[in-house]
């Protein structure tokens, strides 16, 4: 998703909004559950100074709040997808 907003960006497509929002929707997810995994396995030791993962938690959490909370983007994908006439499918999502 994330290449994907990044070449409608480039090459000014029409949906490059909607790509955008579903790239940071899944960008920021992955962040979230990598963090949040990272944060299990190590446990305690994790919040500690010693360790940088309390470090990538805190960015994980400022970047998710960042340009848009989660509401707006789903709001703005669910828009795209649930419009009269939307053109979705193996032939107009990805081509």
């Amino acid at each position: 998703m994330v290449f994907r907003a990044a070449q409608d960006l480039a090459t000014g497509g029409a949906d490059a909004a909607v790509h955008v929002s579903h790239a940071k929707l899944v960008a920021g997810e992955a962040a979230w559950l990598s963090a949040r995994k990272s944060m299990q396995v190590h446990g305690a030791m994790g919040y500690t100074w010693e360790a940088d993962l309390q470090m990538f938690m805190k960015r994980a959490w400022a970047l998710d709040a960042a340009w848009g909370d989660r509401a707006f983007h789903k709001t703005r994908v669910a828009q795209h997808i649930f419009k009269s006439g939307a053109a979705l499918g193996p032939g107009a999502t990805f081509n």
